[in-house]
């Protein structure tokens, strides 16, 4: 069984703006359905149905994210080390 999503969900998880997912809702550009005044959004990763743009744009996010959680990890390594 699928997994349906929220629009504020899906953007997170896809690193996509939520005015854009919901945007791509209302265009019927992902598989979703509106259910009383909420999207629900089957799971499926936006390659191929966002634009070459966004799907870019959603890479740069995880990588910026990757390296902010490795900054973090450095950071506290060194901050832990005692001067000699």
């Amino acid at each position: 069984m699928a997994e349906y999503l929220t629009t504020a969900q899906y953007a997170e998880r896809y690193g996509i703006d939520v005015q854009t997912v919901r945007r791509m809702c209302e265009r019927g550009e992902l598989p979703a359905k509106k259910i009383g005044s909420v999207w629900r959004i089957a799971d499926d990763p936006p390659g191929g149905r966002a634009s070459g743009v966004e799907a870019e744009l959603a890479e740069m996010r995880r990588e910026i994210a990757a390296l902010r959680e490795w900054k973090e990890s450095v950071c506290t390594v060194f901050s832990g080390a005692t001067a000699r």
